[in-house]
C-alpha cells in the first residue's frame, strides 16, 4: 500500500518492497505451523491444496480485475485496493483465531478432540516453561528433508522463470491480444485450483485406505514435475495460441498439485511440530537462485539476449527447464521417508 506513496523516491520504494519481502517470508511458515495444529491428521492433504490454492484464486481475480483498475481509477488504485483487502483479513484472523485449537476460547473439548485426536499434544502444551526445541543439525542435515529443500528450491526457481518467460514467448510467438493474455493468465490458475483441491481428497482418501503417504507423495510429486516437464518441451511446436493453452494449462495444473499434495504435504508427515520451522528453511533455500540469478543478470555477468530469441530462448528453457524438474522429482523419490524425523517434544 505505501509503495504508491514512495514511488517518486528510488531508495524508498527500495527499502519498502525489502519490508514487503521480509512480511510475505512469514506467510508459508505460519500457514504451515496452523495446518499442523488446526487440522486432523486425516485431513491435512485437502486443508493444504485448499490453503494453497489461495494463491491461485487470488491470482485470477487480480489479473481479471487489473484491466478496469488500469482504465479506471488507474495504477495506484491496485496498492490500495489489495493493501486494505490485507489489512481487514489480517484483523479478522488476529480476532477469531489462536496458535492452536487447545488455546481457543470457543471450541468444545469434543472439537479439541477431534483435531488432535490423531496426534499427541507436545509438552510444550501442557507446561507453559517447557521450550520447544528444535533440532537443527537434523534439519540442515537429514536426506529427507534435504530432499524437500532441493525440489522445492527446483520447482519455485523452473515455476518463476516460466511465469515469467511464458508471457513474453507467447506474445511475440502468437502475436496476442489482451484478451487472449488475460486468458492465458487466469485460466490455468483456475484449472490448478480445481485439480489440486481434487487431488488432495483423493490422496487423504488413498491414505485413509492405507495407502502409503510415501508412496503417495513420491507418486504426485513425480506426476506433478514430469507433467510440465513435457509440457515445456512440447510448446515450442504448438502452431497457435489454443494448442499452446491446451498445453500450459495442464503443465501448470500439475506444477500446483505435485508441491501442494506431494513434497510439501510431506513436510506435516514428517515435521509435523516443527512444520513452520521446515517451510521456511525450505523457502528461503529456493530464494537463493533467483537471488544470485537477479544479481548476475544485474551485474551483466549472465547475458539474457539469447533468452528473448524466440527458437534459441525456447529451446534453453524447455531443456534446462525440463532436466531440473526430472532431476528434482528423483531427489524427492530417494530421499521421502514414511519415518517422522522431528519428534515432538
Amino acid at each position: 500500500m505505501f509503495t504508491s506513496l514512495f514511488i517518486e523516491e528510488e531508495k524508498l520504494v527500495i527499502i519498502s518492497r525489502l519490508v514487503l519481502g521480509l512480511s510475505e517470508g512469514l506467510i508459508s511458515p505460519c500457514i504451515f505451523h496452523l495446518l499442523s495444529t488446526w487440522f486432523p491428521s486425516p485431513e491435512l492433504t485437502r486443508s493444504l491444496c485448499v490453503t494453497l490454492s489461495g494463491a491461485e484464486i487470488g491470482t485470477a481475480v487480480a489479473l481479471s480485475l487489473a484491466g478496469d483498475f488500469m482504465h479506471q481509477p488507474g495504477w495506484v488504485a491496485h496498492f490500495y485496493v489489495y493493501g486494505t483487502i490485507g489489512m481487514l483479513w489480517c484483523i479478522t484472523h488476529w480476532s477469531m483465531t489462536s496458535s492452536s485449537p487447545e488455546w481457543h476460547t470457543q471450541i468444545s473439548l469434543p472439537e479439541v478432540q477431534h483435531i488432535t485426536k490423531d496426534r499427541p499434544i507436545p509438552i510444550g502444551m501442557l507446561d507453559n516453561k517447557h521450550k520447544t526445541k528444535v533440532k537443527w543439525r537434523r534439519l540442515f542435515t537429514h536426506p529427507t528433508l534435504l530432499s524437500i529443500y532441493t525440489v522445492h528450491a527446483i520447482g519455485t526457481m523452473v515455476y518463476n522463470l516460466t511465469i515469467a518467460w511464458l508471457p513474453t514467448y507467447c506474445a511475440r510467438q502468437f502475436e496476442m491480444t489482451p484478451s487472449d493474455m488475460t486468458v492465458l493468465a487466469i485460466f490455468p490458475c483456475a484449472v490448478s485450483m480445481g485439480v489440486s483441491i481434487a487431488g488432495g481428497w483423493v490422496c487423504d482418501y488413498l491414505i485413509k485406505r492405507g495407502s502409503s503417504r510415501r508412496k503417495i507423495r513420491r507418486t504426485v510429486t513425480f506426476i506433478g514435475f514430469l507433467v510440465p516437464a513435457a509440457g515445456l518441451q512440447l510448446i515450442r511446436l504448438a502452431p497457435t495460441f489454443p494448442v499452446a493453452l491446451a498445453i500450459i494449462t495442464p503443465s501448470l495444473s500439475t506444477v500446483g498439485l505435485g508441491p501442494k499434495a506431494g513434497y510439501l504435504a510431506h513436510i506435516l508427515d514428517v515435521a509435523p511440530h516443527h512444520a513452520g520451522t521446515v517451510m521456511g528453511v525450505a523457502d528461503s533455500i529456493s530464494n537463493i537462485p533467483c537471488i544470485f540469478t537477479t544479481i548476475l543478470i544485474w551485474r551483466g555477468v549472465v547475458d539474457i539476449k539469447p533468452f528473448l530469441d524466440l527458437t534459441l530462448g525456447n529451446s534453453i528453457m524447455n531443456a534446462v527447464g525440463g532436466l531440473l524438474l526430472i532431476f528434482g522429482s528423483v531427489c524427492f523419490s530417494i530421499g521421502c521417508s514414511d519415518e517422522v524425523i522431528l519428534q515432538k517434544d
